[in-house]
């Protein structure tokens, strides 16, 4: 899928959620959209790429938050997701 997305003329550029915060914006810098695509036991590191994304000037940040909806404190991952938002 990523080699389909370059063939495409799409700049790819991956990095480490755990990445110093300095490291993660200098990976962002010249990057016009970042789309944050995790699995749920990362979803606590989206908060950290979006403050780097908007110190490097990223104009669009996507988030990850492809769950149904609920009420809070019916699913526990909802709760956590929810903060973000």
């Amino acid at each position: 899928a990523v080699l389909k997305f370059q063939e495409r003329g799409v700049e790819v550029r991956s990095l480490e959620l755990t990445d110093a915060p300095e490291k993660l914006e200098a990976t962002l810098k010249g990057v016009d959209t970042v789309i944050f695509a995790a699995t749920y036991t990362e979803i606590d590191k989206q908060p950290r790429l979006a403050d780097a994304a908007k110190r490097a000037g990223v104009k669009r940040f996507v988030p990850d938050d492809w769950a149904s909806p609920c009420e809070r404190g019916v699913r526990k991952m909802f709760d956590e997701v929810g903060i973000f938002l």
